[in-house]
């Protein structure tokens, strides 16, 4: 059966090159959906191309360490029984056991799961999700191509989409999905446990009064899980996910034509890609719900991402800017922010510039890295 050939661990300069590619023909081939109007009746020709070459970039992502440490493991699982520490998490084990360790199929379920659960996220919170994945694909398609989290992620918000849906769409049936989806993605990867138990706190309002009681209560969740959770969850949060940007930064420290403030320059750009849309739409979105404006699906998904937020910075100040504990929950923002920012934008709260102006300030910086590694590695 047709299968990828064994790759190795650490990712040549060809394989930049065809991921890059690939990066550069779909953002520039579909740029026009970044900005065109929310009605233009020619934004849906050629979607399911789209879905598919993002498909197809997912399953080629030959230039992250994790995609060969993952084939490997996947060969190792065959024939093998699952223990502790073997790499990753049970189900996988047994899924790469059915398909007697073929990566070729076992990428294509995996990540094609994940990305029909993202895609179907959108859909339910009433946005365009062409649109919605562009924004993500732009700015954060090496975040979910990357790793398994990445797949796991996009299982818990279509979940959390459908448990907080608005409230005359609200039914057993379509709450009990939001459940299964939410416990399942704990299973695609066990850092969405913070997820799960951070979910909750959502049906607290954000308001002045409020406000403490739910910074408490993140501060809370984060001590517990360093007593409880972080001997156990050290190994595999210190994979060699988000490895790739460290490696960037300490190779471009390292070149001669690099200076010491070009480098801090373009670190700042590359955290910029988070924090800049994040608290552009936070205070828009804010502004709006003290008004009564905003829908409870979009309500609850500003709630959850300044509670997500919150809790990276508890990781930041924990185990420091270079600690995988923080990078992977600063990261795990990226849909929030593919929503609400295309929930603005859609609903005409901001100019169709700004926009346009915000996504290419971040998916420049994705492009520096491609270009980056092509050129120098």
């Amino acid at each position: 059966m047709i299968d990828f050939p064994i790759m190795p661990d650490v990712a040549s300069k060809s394989s930049w090159i065809l991921s890059g590619f690939m990066y550069f023909c779909i953002l520039a081939g579909y740029r026009s959906w970044a900005t065109c109007p929310p009605a233009n009746p020619n934004h849906y020709s050629r979607k399911n191309w789209f879905v598919f070459l993002v498909f197809i970039y997912c399953l080629f992502a030959f230039y992250c360490g994790d995609w060969a440490h993952l084939q490997t493991i996947v060969k190792e699982s065959v024939g093998s029984e699952y223990r502790e520490g073997f790499g990753v998490e049970e189900i996988y084990h047994y899924l790469a056991n059915i398909l007697n360790g073929n990566y070729l199929i076992f990428r294509s379920i995996v990540w094609g799961a994940g990305l029909l659960c993202m895609v179907e996220a959108f859909k339910k919170s009433k946005l365009d999700p062409y649109r919605c994945l562009y924004f993500l694909f732009g700015i954060y398609i090496t975040a979910f191509a990357y790793s398994r989290a990445g797949v796991a992620l996009a299982f818990f918000y279509c979940g959390f989409v459908f448990l907080f849906k608005d409230r005359e769409e609200r039914s057993v049936k379509i709450t009990l999905l939001g459940l299964a989806l939410l416990i399942t993605s704990t299973f695609l990867h066990r850092s969405m446990l913070v997820l799960v138990a951070l979910t909750p706190m959502v049906l607290i309002p954000i308001k002045k009064k409020t406000s403490l009681l739910i910074f408490a209560g993140v501060i809370v969740l984060a001590f517990m899980w360093n007593s409880l959770f972080s001997g156990v969850m050290g190994n595999l949060m210190n994979s060699e996910e988000y490895m790739h940007r460290i490696e960037l930064y300490e190779g471009m420290s390292g070149s001669a034509a690099f200076s010491f403030d070009l480098n801090g320059f373009f670190f700042l750009w590359y955290k910029a890609i988070v924090h800049l849309p994040f608290w552009y739409c936070i205070i828009n979105i804010y502004r709006l719900v003290n008004k009564g404006e905003v829908p409870f699906n979009i309500e609850a998904i500003f709630r959850f991402s300044i509670l997500l937020y919150i809790f990276a910075i508890m990781m930041l100040l924990m185990y420091g800017s270079a600690s995988a504990f923080y990078y992977r929950y600063e990261g795990m923002l990226y849909i929030p922010i593919s929503i609400m920012a295309n929930y603005l934008f859609q609903n005409n709260h901001i100019k169709a510039r700004t926009y346009s102006n915000v996504f290419w300030i971040c998916a420049l910086s994705q492009c520096k890295d491609f270009i980056y590694r092509i050129i120098f590695w």
